[in-house]
């Protein structure tokens, strides 16, 4: 750091942060600690005014180790305000050690970064002002005019000048005979004067010497941040306010600083939205309000639509010019009041204030969703982002910060769950649906733990000769109360809840084995191949080829019995890091399948792009060939495609004879549905592989 010294530390440099780079550069003494106590970061002006020049100075002592004992416990004090996190930035003096054992009197500004848990800490010398605090009153004014840097000021009980030393007209522009006579907050900045009070009331609230630090206006308009460091004088007899003698500094630089921390601790470099420590402090305050104004308080809380599909296909700068985009238009679509704040990744909230009903905030919602449905210009590229929006508000003021968020994410959770691009109203049925959730998660942790897990396998059928030749494995959960659940009942929490991965792998594991046993039947041997389900998370994993190679190995198994098959929409989500595994599957033989095939964003340049066995057709599709021409088409032109780039097609969801008919006659090539088969046990299963195929008289097979 420029002239100054660094400690090692693994967690962060601070050279790439804004606030790092402004305590670089600040003429004052400053520095960065850790929540931990540890001195992280000093500048060059630290090392000029404490002395000691050794890396290894910072690293070896805690901050409060160089704060002079006596000291040490109103310092600890006031930092833990920043670190249990009620304050976000503080003020206080002390004795601090430099470099040859002896102590200067110091006013350290602190500000709290929660994120990093970082403290900033620029620090001004008052040795001098402190010296003219404990002299008599007589000799403190005599004091501090030895300094011709500072302005001095004698001003009556009213406020007004009457004595100002030559020193302004470097300090404000002005000359002394300019200002005697006039009051004080003639040059103040209108939004400081409440906070300069009056001088009877200081000199009542506080005989000693303090000190303030407003904006002054100087002579040619501009204003100039100055600490006012005053001293009330009294009369003995009567001890009335006679004056009060005042030094005036020029802080700007260090006051400038100071705001540019605290505004980094408390807003998002990327969007410059408030962050979440801002966004907590806005909702509480407008959750105070309703106490003098009754009305209603909305959380929404935003969640961009396939983002993480938005960074893996067009890159990570990419998807921050989409965040930065939509935050600015989110801010165009709020009110000036409304605070709106970057929740975190892809995640936005705005805290509405003064609505007199509910109903008001679906309105607003509805213009967000509708206004952020519109493409945005990146570089030379249209992107479309959608948002999913969860609403929740109160009109009670003891209502918790925490909770109003908590119920925003559940109506987003809805919001999501019903398709997104949409907005949904927490209500009493999200939380009785989110204790509906606490409780699938509690029954898989069971499931899991009790082996009630099972698999469920259905026929895949081979459309020419109506042979079954491979079988999907379907995991399934056992409960004593409610039966044999199937994955639309518990997926979703699987995933959420971080369960699937364990319980994918255990589909797996069990499935290959029971292939290899069913194989080594020579009645059941036709069955040449088991599939199963991927996610985009598994995709992703560095390692998850590897695993399955010892998969088929502890199974006495080749690449070629086992299929997987990944959604369009996982490879939406992985497409570039997607690409490693299925390399490296291809390369052990496993068949790959594109399940879904025709509900995502970009099939066809999957086609092109990814190693592709075999593409399945949704049922969505299926289920309307028989009686929609468009459906027909489109599943026509799919199967002519795929063979075109030697593709097999597998048809999912054949209910009705006329659907295996139409299937067989466009020249699919497998299929699977209740036409032939539902999901059944290992032992079903193999009854089915028993019993010989039965074709139609058009050569149509046909599973009984």
């Amino acid at each position: 750091m420029g002239g100054g010294r660094r400690s090692e530390r693994p967690a962060t440099d601070l050279s790439d942060h804004s606030a790092g780079k402004i305590i670089e550069s600040s003429a004052d003494i400053a520095c960065v600690v850790g929540f931990d106590g540890r001195t992280l970061e000093v500048n060059a002006s630290w090392v000029r005014e404490l002395g000691g020049d050794a890396v290894d100075e910072v690293d070896s002592v805690a901050y409060i180790d160089l704060v002079h004992p006596d000291d040490r416990d109103e310092t600890l004090r006031a930092t833990a305000t920043l670190t249990t996190g009620r304050l976000e930035t503080i003020e206080i003096e002390n004795r601090f050690r430099r470099h040859d054992g002896t102590y200067r009197w110091l006013r350290w500004h602190f500000t709290c970064d929660r994120g990093e848990k970082l403290l900033y800490g620029l620090a001004e010398d008052i040795a001098d002002w402190k010296t003219g605090q404990e002299a008599p009153d007589s000799d403190a004014l005599d004091r501090i005019m030895l300094d011709a840097t500072d302005a001095i000021a004698v001003t009556d009980a009213d406020a007004v000048f009457t004595y100002i030393s030559p020193a302004c007209l470097s300090l404000l522009g002005y000359a002394p005979e300019e200002l005697i006579g006039k009051p004080v907050a003639a040059l103040i900045h209108p939004e400081d004067r409440a906070l300069a009070g009056t001088p009877r009331r200081q000199a009542t609230l506080s005989p000693d010497a303090h000190s303030v630090s407003l904006r002054h206006r100087r002579k040619d308009g501009s204003y100039a941040w100055i600490e006012s460091r005053s001293q009330a004088v009294f009369d003995p007899i009567t001890g009335a306010l006679c004056e009060t003698q005042v030094v005036m500094r020029d802080i700007s630089e260090r006051k400038e600083a100071q705001l540019a921390i605290e505004h980094q601790a408390l807003t998002d470099g990327l969007t410059g939205l408030d962050n979440r420590v801002l966004l907590s402090d806005r909702l509480k305050q407008g959750l105070k309000r309703l106490k003098r104004r009754p009305g209603v308080v909305g959380v929404l809380m935003l969640d961009v639509d396939h983002f993480k599909a938005i960074n893996d296909t067009l890159g990570h700068q990419i998807g921050d010019a989409v965040l930065v985009a939509v935050a600015h238009r989110l801010q165009s679509l709020a009110r000036p009041d409304d605070t709106v704040a970057r929740f975190g990744g892809d995640e936005f909230v705005v805290v509405v204030h003064g609505l007199e009903k509910t109903p008001d905030l679906t309105a607003f919602a509805d213009r967000i969703v509708t206004g952020l449905r519109e493409p945005y210009r990146i570089g030379n590229k249209d992107i479309v982002a959608t948002v999913s929006v969860g609403i929740a508000a109160t009109s009670l003021p003891d209502h918790l910060p925490a909770d109003l968020l908590r119920e925003a994410d559940l109506a987003l959770y809805r919001a999501k769950d019903r398709g997104r691009d949409r907005h949904e109203v927490y209500g009493e049925a999200l939380q009785v649906r989110a204790v509906e959730r606490l409780e699938t998660e509690r029954l898989l942790r069971r499931a899991i733990s009790g082996g009630r897990l099972a698999v469920e396998y259905q026929p895949i059928v081979d459309l020419a000769t109506g042979m079954t030749v491979e079988a999907e494995a379907l995991l399934r959960v056992d409960d004593n109360d409610l039966g044999r659940l199937v994955p639309e009942h518990f997926l979703s929490v699987a995933e959420e809840s971080g369960l699937l991965p364990a319980m994918d792998e255990w589909v797996r594991a069990t499935a290959l084995t029971q292939l290899a046993a069913w194989r080594s039947n020579p009645d059941l041997s036709a069955i040449g191949r088991v599939a199963v389900n991927v996610t985009a998370r598994e995709l992703t994993s560095a390692e998850f080829a590897s695993r399955l190679a010892t998969r088929l190995r502890d199974a006495d198994l080749e690449g070629r019995h086992l299929a997987i098959e990944v959604t369009e929409h996982a490879l939406l989500q992985t497409s570039n890091s997607a690409m490693s595994s299925l390399v490296d599957l291809r390369s052990l033989g496993v068949h790959i399948g594109l399940d879904d095939f025709g509900t995502g964003f970009s099939a066809l340049s999957y086609l092109q792009t990814f190693p592709l066995d075999y593409l399945k057709i949704d049922k969505s599709f299926v289920e309307r060939i028989a009686s929609d021409r468009r459906s027909s088409l489109i599943i026509a032109a799919t199967i002519d495609l795929a063979h075109a780039l030697d593709l097999a097609v597998v048809a999912e969801g054949i209910e009705t004879e006329d659907q295996l008919a139409k299937l067989r006659s466009l020249g699919c090539d497998r299929g699977q549905g209740f036409v032939f088969s539902r999901p059944v046990t290992a032992a079903d299963f193999a009854d089915i592989l028993k019993a010989p195929p039965e074709l139609e008289v058009r050569g149509a097979p046909r599973r009984i």
